[in-house]
């Protein structure tokens, strides 16, 4: 069912949406417009409809049924040429004595052999079963958290697959994120260990498929500390598009953190839950009914934008404010 599955995704984006706007791509010169388009946002549905679907029975990495999940993943990484980052997508650690639990690492290999590279990341799993196993919904969905920020990862590789920059990027898909982000550290750890490449910055992305109740705003930005990220982000969309999240609420873990903590570099989560907009969040209702998809298409569209033209200017992101010119 999965490969059947696997191979109606591969025909959801036909290449003709990519040649339309390839001129673009390999010119450089490309706008808002050219990356909606090319960012089919029947591509994300169907990721998060399949993430959500009854046989992944809600992503917990201590289930069984998690290396569906795990396939499916890598399915996806193989089919649209991203490669292998570590000898293979699928990166384990040590959940307790008896179980393991696995990331899923992919690499865009820039056109330069640069020994640098961005890290992009989301988490995968999510709750597993409910109590209550008497009707449909049986398990958590983990629509918004965090299918949202597996479909925009997948978006953003696609992307850059196509125009080519010289950045080397990493694409990571973690798990453990409810018990104690133990994937997260895992990798960070990882990274830090082996003699790859050099990370210069993380962006990971965690529920974006609910728009704020209020505000201008369409992200928060959560960081450990202060760094020039945000507003270098910012300067190529709009001035608040991403707003800096403050307060109690967000003392709570985000899987930026043991990137900041193990690997020493800027390193932000880029979300649009704010603990007020998201009824759903920790439920069994955090399904596709209930994201905004034309919002989350639009706001990957534009993370996409920005970060392409960061890369495209070779902007350093660095520790503190910046600085006016």
């Amino acid at each position: 069912m999965l490969n059947s599955k696997l191979r109606m995704f591969q025909k959801i984006i036909p290449m003709v949406i990519l040649l339309i706007i390839s001129k673009n791509y390999y010119s450089q010169n490309i706008n808002f417009d050219d990356i909606l388009e090319g960012q089919n946002v029947n591509f994300t549905k169907s990721i998060i409809s399949t993430l959500t679907s009854p046989q992944f029975e809600g992503r917990d990495i201590e289930r069984e049924t998690i290396s569906r999940s795990i396939v499916y993943l890598e399915s996806m990484m193989r089919a649209y040429n991203i490669k292998t980052y570590f000898d293979n997508y699928r990166i384990p650690f040590k959940i307790d004595a008896n179980q393991t639990g696995y990331n899923i690492v992919g690499l865009y290999r820039g056109n330069l052999r640069k020994r640098s590279a961005i890290l992009i990341t989301a988490n995968y799993d999510n709750l597993g079963m409910a109590k209550n196993r008497t009707t449909k919904d049986s398990f958590f969905k983990g629509g918004n958290d965090n299918a949202t920020g597996v479909s925009a990862v997948f978006q953003l590789a696609l992307f850059f697959n196509k125009i080519k920059p010289k950045e080397n990027i990493i694409f990571a898909l973690t798990s453990g994120k409810h018990k104690n982000m133990m994937g997260a550290g895992f990798l960070a750890d990882t990274l830090s260990k082996h003699d790859y490449l050099d990370i210069k910055y993380v962006i990971n992305l965690e529920m974006l498929g609910r728009p704020f109740l209020e505000g201008r705003n369409n992200l928060l930005c959560v960081q450990d500390t202060t760094n020039t990220l945000m507003k270098q982000l910012n300067s190529y969309i709009h001035p608040e598009f991403i707003q800096l999240a403050q307060g109690d609420v967000f003392t709570e873990s985000f899987e930026h953190e043991p990137f900041y903590n193990v690997l020493k570099v800027p390193s932000i989560t880029l979300t649009s839950f704010n603990f007020e907009n998201d009824k759903y969040y920790l439920t069994v209702k955090d399904d596709l009914d209930n994201l905004y998809l034309d919002y989350l298409h639009r706001t990957t569209a534009r993370i996409t934008l920005a970060l392409f033209s960061l890369i495209m200017d070779n902007k350093v992101v660095a520790f503190g404010e910046e600085k006016e010119k």
